[in-house]
């Protein structure tokens, strides 16, 4: 099991996704502002299921991963690489009880450098609503910065909107 503990924050660490997670992680998505903001396409418990088996399939472009505070789930962070534009797409979410400890910054700055460093990707990409705000503090801290703006369209629930793309290329 891959674990990273955070640098600057003792009791705080990334681990890998495993079926035991899927409960707490479908708890904390039940958040109306998780909802309104991550999960647009298929029921939470479904999408958590289909991240542990995504996360146990090789060739690996896909990385799912637990915030942990204090040995408890806090949240969740995932990658996905394309690996035919060299770049990969990051989302996150922190349950509410652990907003505003920084833990989604320290999260995002490891995934990050995994993914410039260890798989020397060119970029990394973020999808956030318009109204996200602190999502979009959390990417602008760790260098990710406007890039454009796109409509969505989920035939699966005839949801529609946009959402703007954020991005932060390797140095």
């Amino acid at each position: 099991m891959i674990i990273i503990p955070f640098k600057d924050e003792e009791n705080a660490r990334i681990r890998e996704l495993k079926k035991f997670d899927i409960p707490s992680l479908e708890s904390m998505a039940q958040d109306s502002e998780i909802q309104r903001n991550f999960f647009k396409l298929e029921s939470s418990e479904d999408y958590f299921q289909s991240a542990v088996n995504w996360n146990n399939e090789r060739p690996r472009d896909y990385w799912g991963f637990v915030i942990e505070a204090n040995k408890t789930p806090a949240g969740y962070i995932h990658l996905i690489e394309n690996e035919l534009k060299n770049n990969a797409q990051v989302d996150f979410f922190i349950d509410k009880k652990y907003r505003n400890k920084h833990l989604a910054s320290s999260a995002l700055k490891i995934i990050s450098n995994f993914a410039f460093q260890g798989l020397h990707l060119d970029s990394i990409e973020a999808k956030v609503s318009p109204s996200n705000e602190a999502s979009k503090k959390v990417l602008q801290a760790n260098g990710f910065e406007f890039y454009d703006e796109s409509d969505y369209n989920l035939e699966k629930d005839g949801a529609e909107g946009k959402y703007e793309i954020y991005t932060v290329f390797r140095n």
